[in-house]
This record gives C-alpha cells, structure tokens and sequence, in this order.
C-alpha cells in the first residue's frame, strides 16, 4: 500500500463521521495528487473543483488531466466539464476518449476546435456518426502529436471509404482501430476501393467490420511501416467494379496477422501471402466453407516457400456436415482437395438429389462425382459443356434441369 492509501485510511478510521469531510484539507498536495491517481478526471472534478480555491487550483492542475474519459453523463453536465475543465486545460490534454454521440457535437463545432488541443496523442471515440469524420479529419492532419486513433461508428454504415482515405492521410499514425457494421445484403455491393497509395505510417490495423476481400490487396500496399494486422471479417465481394492494382510493396515489417474470413476461398488469399507474408511470424486465422484450408500438404508447401520466418500457425475451421439421409440438395462451387475428408465425401455425396452448380473449376477426374442427381441447376455465369457434365453426374438420370 502505497504512503497516500495509508495516510488516507487512518485518517478514514480514526476521525469521526462528522469531521471525516475536513480530513482531506489537513493532507499535503502531493498526497492528494497520489490519491487523484485513483480518480476518474470527471470525479476529481464533480468532488473538488467547487470545494474551495485551494481544491480547485489542484483540480485543474491535477497530471490526471491529460488522460480524459468521457464516459455516461448528460449533455448538461458535459458542457459544463467541457466549459470547465477540457477548455482550460486543452493544452496538457494527450489521451481524449469521448462516448457519446453528442460529445463530439460539442467538441468538434466548428471542427478546427480540436486543434486547440495541440498535445494530444490519443484520440478514442465511441458510438460516434460518420459524418463528424468528414468535418473534422483535415483538421486532425494538424495535429501534430496524434499517433493512436480508435473510431468506432454506431449504427449501420453502407460506405466507409472516406473513413479509410482520411485515416490513411493522417501524418504521425501509428495505431488504428476501426470498427462498424454493415447489413448483411448479397443484392447490395460492398464498394471499398483504394486507387491511390497513400503510404501510411499506421504499424498496427485492427478492423472490427466486414472487410470486402476485393480490396484487401490495395489496403496492404498503402501500409509500407505494417506490423500488426487484425481483421474481422474478411468476406467475398460479389457484385464489385473491377479496379486498378497499386503497385506491390514489401511488407517487411509486417510479422503478426490475425484474420476471420467468411466465405473467400483458399485461392484467394494464397495470392495474398505469396505477396505480402514473406517476413510474418505468426498467422492466425478462423476460415468458413472452403475445405481447402484443411490441406496439410498445401500449407506445408506455402509455408516453405512464402513464410520461412514463421514461428505460430493457429487455424480454426469452421463447417458442418449434414446427416446421410437429410442431405438432398448440394452446392458445387469448386473441385475440393483428394485429401480432404474423402470418406466423407463418397458417403453423403451419393444421397445428393438435387445439384446446384456455382462454379467453372471443375477437375478433370469428376466421374460420376453425383450417383444420384436427378436435378440440376446451373448458374446463369456458369458456362458449362455436356462432355464436363458427363463427368459429374449421370445424365440419364436427370429428370429436371434449370438455369
């Protein structure tokens, strides 16, 4: 226990009740600085500022002001902390969380108010509109100590572009967190596109929202200082305009990532580390759907040749199998691997009655792959031959087939 706590609780057990609020007076500056420690800045304030002078020359003066954690309260009392307490002390302000939505109305209007805090180095908002981001994002490029940015949008938001372009432009980043939602609509396309590299100085990335796959590959070029990376979750992109490749960079620095994807294909993000995880050490990842992440040998091989400095290999793979005499209907969306659950695949693919096709890659050993199909749909995409179907199911026994 530390010499303040001490001092504090003798005087907490020897002093009367009705003396106990004089208590406080007798210590010593530097005792009730310690104890300020202790104390949420709002606290020091609603419980000293108004003592007396001498209390409230320390609650301004307190180190614990640097630090500000808006959290609950109303927008009343916030005005009057911020009128009180944030205005005074803008200055030696370095760490400023904001919870409420209406705090970032108060602080950011007009937005070149936030570079009255020309100290901070820490900026934390939760639950906040996009559209404050638009405001007040070329202002925060002024600031000239900022290197930790965490945002984190309430409500659903169709369109974070703009939120990556002005984070990304940000001088002295060096640690992102960005979170959002998104509905979960396969009629409306998730458009997130990076035609210009911005080079970033951000070290760490973490991204709590469904990230289109289409893009990853231009996010990582415009993160040449990239360190860390999180993201939750990477998912396919189905309905997305075609854009221009940034130039490839090397991502030297780059030796922790941590992804979740939702339905992308082994394939895919293969291409992703034969570019960019030459120098990662430790790779996690929670994939859905694509069997092929299961194939040992393939790892083995990529490992070998695409990460050499790798050190911690996590998978967790996420799939169901549904009971042999429930299983009618089957989506073919590409030729799984021979070493992938092949038993399995023999015993229910046989009590397939109804195939749907999604895919054109379609292995040349597909011989009767479906026994008993005697419906087919194919994909209005799919471009398909008899020769190619012959090798699938049995065309004969087809009694009904669809487009």
């Amino acid at each position: 226990m530390q010499t303040s706590q001490i001092y504090l609780f003798h005087y907490i057990n020897n002093s009367p009740s009705f003396s106990f609020r004089y208590c406080l007076e007798d210590l010593a500056n530097e005792i009730l600085y310690e104890i300020f420690e202790y104390l949420d800045p709002y606290d020091i304030y609603k419980g000293f500022y108004n003592l007396n002078k001498r209390f409230h020359n320390l609650a301004i003066h307190s180190n614990v002001l640097t630090k500000i954690n808006v959290s609950t309260m109303s927008k009343s009392n916030f005005e009057d902390y911020y009128r009180n307490i944030l205005i005074p002390n803008r200055n030696q302000i370095k760490l400023l969380r904001l919870s409420n939505p209406f705090t970032a109305d108060i602080i950011f209007s007009p937005p070149r108010t936030i570079l009255n805090f020309g100290h901070l180095e820490t900026l934390i908002l939760d639950n906040v509109q996009i559209r404050y981001f638009t405001k007040v994002f070329n202002r925060l490029i002024d600031l000239p100590k900022l290197h930790s940015l965490t945002i984190s949008l309430v409500g659903y938001n169709q369109s974070v572009d703009l939120l990556f372009i002005h984070t990304f432009r940000l001088p002295k980043l060096k640690y992102c967190k960005i979170e959002y939602q998104r509905k979960d609509n396969n009629n409306e396309p998730f458009q997130l596109y990076f035609t210009q590299c911005y080079s970033s100085p951000i070290e760490c990335l973490i991204i709590n929202g469904r990230f289109p796959v289409h893009a990853f590959r231009n996010l990582l070029c415009c993160l040449p200082k990239l360190q860390h990376l999180s993201i939750d979750y990477l998912v396919d992109s189905r309905y997305y305009m075609e854009q221009e490749e940034l130039s490839h960079i090397e991502l030297k620095y780059l030796k922790h990532v941590s992804l979740k994807f939702d339905l992308i294909y082994f394939y895919e993000f293969e291409k992703i580390i034969k570019e960019f995880f030459y120098h990662v050490e430790i790779l996690r990842l929670t994939t859905h759907y694509d069997e092929r992440f299961l194939n040992a040998k393939r790892w083995e091989k990529l490992i070998m040749s695409y990460m050499p400095y790798l050190r911690i290999f996590d998978i967790s793979h996420q799939d169901s199998m549904k009971n042999d005499l429930r299983y009618h209907d089957y989506t073919y969306y590409g030729k799984p691997d021979d070493q992938i659950c092949s038993n399995i695949q023999e015993k229910n693919l046989n009590s397939v009655k109804h195939l749907y096709i999604a895919s054109e890659e379609i292995g040349d050993d597909c011989v009767n792959y479906f026994p008993n199909v005697n419906e087919l749909s194919i994909e209005e995409s799919v471009d398909l031959i008899s020769a190619t179907l012959h090798r699938m199911i049995p065309l004969k026994a087809t009694d009904e087939t669809s487009y």
